[in-house]
């Protein structure tokens, strides 16, 4: 008896999504299906259109003052060296820690945090200029320290973008371009001013 039951359910059900699958739909079977995906698609489109919209046109002159800030910041020689060197300095730290030099590994990461917090929004000029110095010490320091290896040749490339930004400019192309291949204690050299980031 249960096999009866089962059996006229099942015919039951089969029927029934046979006639909804061939019921005709008045030729709307392809609109349909098109329809699902374009919802999706045209609802980014308006999205993407209506921020650009946004951006462009309805900025209040607060918000375009704090983007063009922002712009300048992220332009200026020091914004541009604090990207290309905190992570060299924090590979150094890490170098030297691992050779049991936590003293330099310390003062290496300092340097680091020092440039990117001068390098924050609300960073000024004078925190900036004394980052500059504190990591023109360190960098003295450890150069006459250590002299051969991979952090001597990361502190080569270091002191190239140190004296580009010194001097105002962005830092130069810095590993190989500058004649200075860090090697295995080395990161990736970018190839063009600024595009590592830490």
């Amino acid at each position: 008896m249960n096999r009866r039951i089962v059996l006229v359910l099942a015919i039951i059900a089969g029927v029934a999504l046979a006639l909804i699958l061939l019921l005709p739909s008045g030729g709307r079977d392809e609109e349909s299906q098109v329809a699902v995906g374009r919802p999706l698609v045209e609802k980014h489109d308006k999205a993407v259109r209506t921020q650009r919209t946004t951006v462009d046109e309805e900025l209040s002159p607060a918000k375009k003052e704090a983007a063009d800030a922002r712009n300048a910041r992220r332009s200026s020689p020091y914004f541009q060296h604090v990207q290309v060197v905190a992570k060299r300095w924090m590979r150094i730290g890490n170098l030297m820690a691992t050779q049991g030099k936590e003293e330099d590994a310390t003062k290496a990461r300092t340097v680091a945090r020092a440039l990117r917090s001068a390098g924050r929004q609300d960073g000024t000029e004078e925190a900036q200029q004394a980052a500059l110095e504190e990591e023109a010490r360190v960098l003295q320091e450890l150069q006459g320290r250590y002299t051969e290896g991979d952090t001597a040749k990361i502190l080569a490339n270091i002191k190239l973008a140190y004296d580009a930004v010194v001097a105002g400019q962005p830092p130069p192309p810095l590993g190989l371009a500058a004649g200075q291949d860090e090697g295995a204690g080395g990161l990736e050299v970018p190839t063009e001013a600024g595009a590592a980031a830490p």
